[in-house]
C-alpha cells in the first residue's frame, strides 16, 4: 500500500495522527478505531508506540468542548482572558475572550484595547451564540464592551504587546496610503482585519475564495516563496539565505499580530529549510505535521477551529499531489502550469471542509482560486515591503500599496464577475464523520506521481 510507506517511515506524521484523534475524541469517542486503523497501517513498533502516546497526551490536553442552553441574553461580571489577537471590523475591533470553560466574541469599541494575553474584568451583557454564516460554533455567545465596562487585571507578554502594537501600525499605514475605498480590502488581504463591505464578503464565501481573508497561512507561503526567489539569485552562501528569509518571516507574523496560522506556516517554512544545514533532504510532510502537533500542544482548541482544519489539509493535498511528471521548457509557461495545478488541488481539498461548516459548496471556486489567488499573494508581499522601507523610502512604499490596491481592486471585480454568473449550491447538514470518509478513501488510492522536472 502506497500510503503506508509514506506514513510509517515518518514519525512525526504518526505522533500528529496521535495527537489530533486524541484531542478530538472525548466529543467522538468512535474515532478510537481510526487510531486502530492506524495502527494496522504502521508497522514499527516504536512508531507505534509513540501514535499512542501523543494519542493519550490529546485526551489528557483535550478541550473541553462548549455547551450551551442559553437562549437569551445574561449579565456577565467577572473576569476573562484574551485568547485571540485583536481584529479590526468597521465597528471597532473583535476578539475572543476565554470565560471558565466558555468562549464569548467580543466587540471592542472607543478607546478600548484588548490585547492577547491579558486579564481583563468586564461588566457586560452577552447575547446567545450567532454561528456568524456557519452551522458550527465554539462561542455560546457574543457581546459590546464599551471602555467603562472593563478594568484591566494583568497585562500579556511582551510579545504579544509588541506584535498587537505592530499590527495597528500596520492598519495605520494603509489607512494612509492606500487608493480610496481599497484599504478596507487591503487590510482583510494582509492582517486578515474584517473590514470587507458585505456584498465582497459574500462574493468571497460563494466562489470559494474566503480563504484569501481567513488566516490560512497562504500569506507566509507566497512571501516565502518570493523572498527565497530573490535571495537565491545573490552571491551569498545558503544558511545566509535561509537566515535572513527566517528573520523576514518572523518580522511579517509579528507584524500582522501571530495569528496561529500565521506560525504554523512560519514554522513549517523553518523546520523545511532547516534541512538543508543539515545537509538531508527536506521532508514538507514531516515539516508540516510537526507544526502541526507542536502548535496543537500550545493550543489544543485550535484543532476544531475551521482555519486549521483548512490550512492542514490543503496544504497536506498541495504535498501529496504535485504536478504530474512532464517536460515544459518554456519558464513562464511551466510555473502557470503549476499555479493553475495548485489552485485546483487547494480548492477540491477545501471545498469539503467549506461545506461542512459553511452549508454551501462553491460551483465556481477552481476558477475563482486560479484568476485571484496570484493577486492576493502579491498583495501581501507589497504591502509588508512597503511597510517596512516607509520610514525611509515613502514614495516607493507609496508606490507598491497603490499597485496592491490595484490587485484588490481586480479580486473584487473577478469575484463579484464569477458570483453572478455561476450561483453557489447549498448542502445538506452533515456528520464530520463523512470527511474523515472522504479523506481516507483519497489516502487509500493515493499513488506516488513523479514531480515535474524543471527543463531549462
Amino acid at each position: 500500500m502506497e500510503i503506508r510507506r509514506q506514513v510509517e517511515f515518518r514519525p512525526a506524521v504518526v505522533i500528529c495522527f496521535g495527537l489530533i484523534l486524541g484531542l478530538v475524541s472525548p466529543t467522538h469517542p468512535e474515532l478510537f478505531l481510526v487510531l486502530i486503523g492506524l495502527f494496522l497501517l504502521v508497522r514499527p513498533p516504536a512508531t507505534k508506540a509513540l501514535g499512542l502516546v501523543f494519542f493519550v497526551v490529546g485526551i489528557l490536553l483535550a478541550p473541553t468542548p462548549t455547551r450551551s442552553n442559553r437562549n437569551e441574553n445574561y449579565f456577565l461580571n467577572s473576569e476573562v482572558t484574551v485568547v485571540s489577537v485583536p481584529i479590526q471590523n468597521t465597528e471597532g475591533e473583535t476578539c475572543i475572550l476565554r470565560h471558565k470553560d466558555e468562549l464569548i466574541k467580543a466587540l471592542t469599541t472607543g478607546d478600548l484595547k484588548f490585547n492577547a494575553g491579558e486579564i481583563w474584568r468586564v461588566k457586560c451583557v452577552v447575547k446567545p451564540r450567532d454561528n456568524d454564516g456557519q452551522r458550527y460554533s465554539e462561542f455560546i455567545g457574543t457581546t459590546t464592551i464599551e471602555p467603562f465596562q472593563a478594568t484591566k487585571i494583568s497585562s500579556g507578554s511582551a510579545i504579544f504587546r509588541f506584535a498587537t502594537h505592530q499590527r495597528r501600525s500596520f492598519e495605520v499605514f494603509l489607512d494612509k496610503t492606500a487608493t480610496a475605498g481599497q484599504a478596507g480590502f487591503l487590510k482583510a488581504l494582509t492582517i486578515r482585519s474584517l473590514t470587507t463591505s458585505e456584498d465582497t464578503s459574500e462574493a468571497l464565501r460563494r466562489t470559494g475564495t474566503i480563504h484569501v481573508v481567513s488566516a490560512s497561512g497562504v500569506d507566509v507561503m507566497a512571501l516565502a516563496w518570493i523572498m527565497n526567489l530573490i535571495l537565491s539569485r545573490l552571491p551569498i552562501p545558503r544558511i545566509a539565505q535561509i537566515s535572513i528569509l527566517m528573520i523576514v518571516l518572523s518580522v511579517y507574523a509579528i507584524d500582522v499580530g501571530l495569528p496561529s496560522p500565521t506560525i504554523r506556516a512560519v514554522v513549517m517554512t523553518g523546520l523545511y529549510l532547516v534541512a538543508y544545514l543539515f545537509r538531508r533532504e527536506p521532508d514538507s510532510l514531516s515539516a508540516l505535521a510537526i507544526a502541526a502537533a507542536g502548535y496543537l500542544l500550545f493550543d489544543p482548541s485550535e484543532v476544531h477551529s475551521m482555519g486549521f482544519q483548512l490550512s492542514m489539509v490543503v496544504v497536506a493535498g498541495i504535498l501529496l499531489f504535485p504536478p504530474i511528471r512532464f517536460a515544459i521548457k518554456n519558464l513562464v509557461l511551466r510555473e502557470i502550469y503549476r499555479y493553475v495545478h495548485v489552485s485546483a488541488v487547494a480548492s477540491l481539498f477545501a471545498a469539503p471542509i467549506l461545506a461542512y461548516h459553511t452549508g454551501w459548496i462553491s460551483m465556481n471556486s477552481i476558477p475563482a482560486n486560479v484568476l485571484v489567488v496570484w493577486s492576493a499573494c502579491l498583495s501581501v508581499v507589497l504591502c509588508f515591503l512597503g511597510f517596512l522601507i516607509s520610514p525611509l523610502l515613502a514614495g516607493a512604499a507609496k508606490g507598491m500599496i497603490i499597485v496592491a490596491s490595484g490587485c484588490a481592486a481586480y479580486i473584487d471585480l473577478v469575484i463579484k464577475w464569477l458570483d453572478r454568473i455561476i450561483p453557489d449550491l447549498g448542502v445538506m447538514e452533515f456528520t464530520p464523520y463523512w470527511l474523515l470518509i472522504l479523506y481516507a478513501a483519497i489516502l487509500l488510492v493515493w499513488r506516488e506521481r513523479l514531480v515535474q522536472p524543471d527543463v531549462d
